[in-house]
């Protein structure tokens, strides 16, 4: 019976990251192309790293989307939850240096990563989570003070 719950619970958790996961690949790819609109059409001054960013960052969700399926347990999943959230915290401090520093709208996307796994992941992980997105901010306000 414990073991029959346990499944479930990992099903739950397994389709709710793959959501997750695609709804930040919609995410991206709305804003990489919202980008090349506002280039390309309304000759607005898109910094070239943003676009390389936001690809990059396309690329590893869709391997993200690849290997989840290969994740078997329920702390294997969450640890590649985990780390993905991480990541995604390293990348939303590049973009938001590119799109204007700690003053521009940049901030904003740190709630994201921080609300988006707190239903998922255990409290140590998010407090982790927390800190190091507060510790990449404080780099990005650092670096432009400097």
């Amino acid at each position: 019976m414990e073991e029959k719950i346990r499944r479930i619970f990992f099903e739950q958790t397994f389709s709710a990251i793959k959501r997750d996961i695609l709804t930040t690949l919609g995410i991206l790819s709305f804003f990489l192309g919202a980008g090349l609109i506002f280039k390309f059409v309304f000759q607005f001054s898109v910094p070239f790293p943003i676009f390389v960013l936001l690809f990059l960052w396309l690329i590893l969700y869709l391997s993200h989307n690849y290997f989840i399926k290969f994740r078997k347990t329920e702390k294997d999943l969450e640890d590649f939850y985990f780390r993905n959230s991480l990541i995604d915290a390293a990348f939303v401090t590049a973009v938001a240096y590119y799109l204007g520093g700690a003053e521009g709208i940049g901030f904003v996307f740190y709630i994201l990563v921080i609300i988006l796994p707190a239903s998922l992941l255990p409290k140590e992980k998010i407090s982790f989570l927390s800190f190091f997105i507060v510790f990449l901010y404080s780099i990005l306000l650092f670096l432009e003070y400097f």
